[in-house]
């Protein structure tokens, strides 16, 4: 006796091909984002561009973004890369990007002059993904966050023959962000999804329209926690302009150390932070105060 084999319901069917469907174009959507962000990231800049990742408060991802970009920057293009370190915090940048022997901005600062890139790199340890990074090396005592004239004045010993610097600057006082935002190509505000958190980063971006004419700074939403743009008293923040990049467990478990194990979602998104960073400093003018 032959049994007949049962019918497949229409409508499975129909839902069967729909996700097969957005699969496919996921798939191919996802490789159109990664090409655009790739062409961006190795596109030229003429001269030394500065980033900078300012913090609304602790831990919303703002050193993990300026490692991932500094990476990013040094492994896809050909000139050189540094990171800069001015937040000092416990989980700073030269770990996040995988630096064993990190060494302070003094160094740099007390230099002699400085005359090629083989000397401005001089001591600076080389990460894996191909970007020098400097700081979380401080001697006790050291300010922090590390301050905007030792900023300023590394910048101008080192910083120019670098083709890209990336600065985690870390939570700043609004003064201090007019300053960064104004000697930086470009500039990103970090917030993690809660009210708090979001009213101090507009506050950052108000201050530094208002202090800094002409500098470009974009608003960052990290989903730090689990935490998402929907949650309550958040939903309706005026967040749809602001880059969104999603809760990621490895990056939460990694906060000591380097950064393994991202998503793809993940590395997607700050990807695209790391291309529109690169974007807007391409559009400011080349001479910024240092």
């Amino acid at each position: 006796m032959v049994t007949a084999r049962p019918r497949t319901r229409p409508g499975r069917l129909q839902a069967a091909a729909e996700t097969a469907r957005a699969a496919v174009l996921g798939t191919a959507s996802t490789g159109r984002r990664l090409r655009a962000v790739d062409e961006s990231v190795r596109g030229p800049v003429g001269t030394s561009r500065r980033l900078t990742v300012l913090s609304a408060d602790g831990g919303v991802g703002g050193t993990t973004l300026a490692a991932v970009a500094a990476g990013l920057y040094a492994s896809r293009r050909s000139g050189p890369v540094l990171g800069v370190d001015l937040a000092r915090g416990p989980a700073g940048l030269a770990a996040r990007s995988g630096v064993d022997a990190p060494v302070g901005l003094d160094m740099l600062r007390s230099r002699p002059a400085v005359t090629s890139l083989a000397a401005a790199r001089d001591g600076i340890p080389l990460a894996p993904s191909g970007a020098w990074v400097a700081g979380s090396g401080e001697a006790e005592g050291a300010s922090w966050p590390g301050s905007v004239p030792d900023w300023q004045q590394v910048l101008a010993a080192v910083g120019r023959f670098f083709e890209v610097v990336v600065t985690d600057a870390g939570r700043r006082t609004p003064n201090d962000a007019v300053a960064l935002a104004a000697g930086s190509h470009a500039t990103a505000v970090v917030v993690r999804p809660d009210v708090a958190s979001v009213d101090a980063g507009r506050a950052l971006l108000a201050a530094v329209t208002e202090g800094a004419p002409g500098a470009r700074a974009l608003l960052v939403v990290v989903a730090t926690g689990g935490r998402t743009p929907d949650a309550p008293g958040v939903r309706g923040a005026g967040l749809d302009r602001a880059l969104h990049v999603p809760h990621d467990r490895a990056a939460a478990r990694s906060l000591a150390g380097p950064l393994s194990g991202l998503g793809l979602t993940t590395r997607l998104a700050l990807g695209e932070v790391a291309a529109r960073l690169l974007d807007d400093a391409r559009r400011r003018p080349t001479e910024v105060p240092a």
